[in-house]
């Protein structure tokens, strides 16, 4: 099996693998089995090529999250077929640093000073039954990663938004 070792690692089948796990696996986990090294790699870069790895972000929490200790998430729950009400409204003397839309979710990072003027304007948007919900929380990783593999909003899904927030609802009466 070819081999090529730099800095504790080895490349086995196109696989970075820490030296030490290399051993560990080849000379305890694998002794007494019928399974070779060989074939235990192999099977092993197989599944990771089919399962298809893919590294969205690396670093330290704090980078991953891109945002500075003073930002907070304000998370909207959409109604279902519900209309994204920051395209149209964003809040007055709010400044929205990322806007990250996921089914009926809305994340909308903004400056921690910012937080009242958010929160008004959520809860207006709530007590006009134009969301399900809100919640104002620091920004997680959960947010980062919905950041980072969500695609950006098509003319489409913002024409779908405008014309489902203008469209009139029917009230049976």
């Amino acid at each position: 099996m070819p081999m090529d070792t730099t800095a504790g690692r080895t490349v086995i089948n196109g696989l970075h693998v820490a030296t030490v796990l290399e051993r560990f696996v080849d000379d305890e986990v694998l002794a007494g089995t019928s399974v070779t090294p060989d074939r235990f790699w192999s099977g092993l870069a197989e599944v990771v090529e089919q399962l298809g790895r893919r590294v969205v972000a690396a670093g330290i929490p704090a980078q991953l999250r891109g945002t500075t200790d003073r930002e907070l998430g304000l998370e909207l729950w959409l109604h279902p077929g519900g209309t994204d009400p920051s395209l149209d409204a964003a809040p007055d003397g709010v400044a929205v640093a990322r806007r990250v839309r996921n089914g009926r979710r809305v994340l909308l990072t903004i400056p921690a000073d910012d937080a009242t003027g958010a929160v008004a304007w959520a809860d207006a948007l709530h007590r006009a039954d134009r969301i399900d919900g809100y919640a104002l929380s620091p920004v997680t990783l959960e947010d980062s990663y919905l950041a980072a593999t969500s695609p950006p909003p098509t003319t489409h899904d913002l024409a779908a938004d405008l014309t489902a927030s203008t469209t009139p609802k029917l009230i049976d009466g």
